[in-house]
């Protein structure tokens, strides 16, 4: 974990105040690099980089909100974890490229796991590309992020041989995903025996378990309300451009 400076040091003490809200901002600070660092009141807005340079906005007033939000510029153009209600006025001079949707769930700390039955291990260097080729949502990432989080975050999976056939990660942010059972093996239990080995993994550092799932994956839903998952709200990722106005 990095040395973290004053400015996120204060700008965590305020997420902490709501740390379900705020988790991912939270993880996001801790883990990667920090441009700027806007707070007014309790609001925090976070401009950093992973695999892009996000923009992330914490708040729960909109007066703070505004005042933020007037400081993004042209090139403030992906933003995390927005809440549906920050949606309208980000848009307000800005398009949409692409919109990922997602339901918020945690998974409290009294839900017990059932016993995982097959043989996990970690992911390995160098299969960010095979992952990536195999993954439904690889329009929103890129295989250098997969290696990052392989090699810097929470990167599990299972093997026939030494061919990998299911697997899943922690995300930039701390979340559970990327998890994925190639076709001929599903119906075997992969899927929730990965995601009960990650969450254990994640709670085993003192961290909430969470995962960020869109209304579509009726999979990953049925999944995480089998193992206890709680919904929480809705957030969204967004790529977006500054519209053009004929003047």
């Amino acid at each position: 974990m990095k040395q973290l400076s004053s400015n996120e040091q204060k700008a965590i003490e305020v997420l902490e105040k709501d740390h379900l809200r705020n988790v991912n901002l939270i993880n996001f600070i801790k883990g990667y690099p920090v441009r700027t660092i806007d707070i007014i009141g309790d609001s925090v807005m976070v401009r950093g980089k992973s695999y892009e340079d996000w923009v992330y906005i914490s708040s729960n007033d909109i007066n703070e909100f505004t005042s933020l939000v007037e400081g993004l510029t042209r090139e403030d153009n992906h933003f995390a974890i927005i809440e549906s209600w920050m949606v309208p006025y980000l848009l307000n001079t800005r398009d949409v490229v692409w919109n990922l949707s997602c339901t918020k769930f945690y998974l409290p700390s009294y839900v017990e796991l059932p016993e995982i039955k097959n043989n996990i291990r970690p992911l390995s260097p160098g299969e960010g590309t095979y992952i990536y080729d195999n993954y439904s949502y690889r329009q929103y990432v890129c295989p250098d992020y997969i290696e990052d989080r392989i090699k810097n975050g929470i990167a599990l999976g299972i093997y026939d041989g030494n061919k990998l056939v299911a697997w899943i990660m922690t995300h930039d942010d701390g979340c559970m995903g990327f998890i994925n059972v190639l076709p001929e093996y599903r119906r075997m239990g992969y899927g929730i025996d990965l995601a009960c080995a990650l969450a254990n993994k994640i709670r085993e550092r003192g961290d909430l378990v969470f995962i960020h799932v869109e209304d579509s994956n009726m999979k990953s839903l049925l999944l995480a309300r089998k193992m206890g998952f709680v919904e929480y709200k809705e957030v969204h990722w967004l790529k977006t451009e500054i519209k053009y106005r004929q003047w």
